[in-house]
């Protein structure tokens, strides 16, 4: 039993930052194609944007934002993940001192 136990928290550490690069390239897409300026357009989902790439980029960021906000299970997954990821940080630097 215990092995089943040990293989859920690996899944669920796996799945949980998975979720958070996800959500992170997501907003990150977003915000590099707001700096640059290539859409005009980019509001509540309407996305029109100068090239191919730059639309392409906005909409995989518009569609990770919008899942994230409507069901807020990759948001939750990202969060569990930051715990995870602060955690054997934390670990980490505590074995190198």
């Amino acid at each position: 039993m215990r092995i089943v136990w040990k293989l859920s928290y690996l899944a669920l550490k796996v799945a949980s930052i998975a979720a958070l690069v996800l959500v992170v390239s997501g907003i990150g897409s977003l915000v590099a194609v707001t700096l640059l300026d290539a859409c005009p357009t980019l509001n509540e989902g309407a996305i029109r944007c100068s090239n191919g790439t730059a639309q392409g980029v906005a909409e995989f960021g518009m569609t990770v934002l919008l899942l994230t906000v409507f069901t807020g299970i990759p948001g939750l997954l990202a969060v569990i993940g930051l715990g995870f990821l602060v955690r054997d940080l934390m670990r980490w630097r505590r074995r190198q001192m």
